[in-house]
């Protein structure tokens, strides 16, 4: 993957002017709804959470967890929706996504190397 981004030429209609008509309240309802459906999230918390909950937690604890895993996750989702709609922020983001997806290419390739280089190490 990281390398079909790097080598990818560049396409001008993926760089064109797109903009939705959106409201912000429709993008953060778009946002919770990705928070509350997504199973890679919980996933994620799981993983995330497991070290901190002991089987003799109080309920109270795991609530806790859970509201702030959720809470988090719900509002970084939310805000996402609610900038990407704001047509600026969209128009920035074409603008300069030929060089994000090369910076992110890199990033991919960069963990893969060292998932390599800990295989083999």
């Amino acid at each position: 993957m990281a390398a079909k981004l790097l080598f990818a030429k560049p396409n001008p209609d993926t760089y064109s002017l797109v903009t939705a008509q959106s409201s912000r309240w429709l993008a953060a309802r778009d946002g919770l709804l990705i928070a509350l459906v997504n199973p890679k999230i919980i996933i994620f918390f799981s993983a995330l959470f497991s070290q901190f909950v002991d089987a003799n937690s109080q309920l109270w604890e795991k609530m806790l967890m859970a509201l702030i895993a959720g809470g988090v996750d719900m509002l970084w989702y939310m805000l996402m929706a609610v900038v990407i709609t704001n047509p600026s922020s969209l128009v920035a983001y074409q603008r300069h996504s030929r060089w994000l997806d090369k910076l992110f290419a890199l990033v991919l390739l960069i963990i893969a190397l060292s998932f390599i280089i800990q295989i083999i190490g």
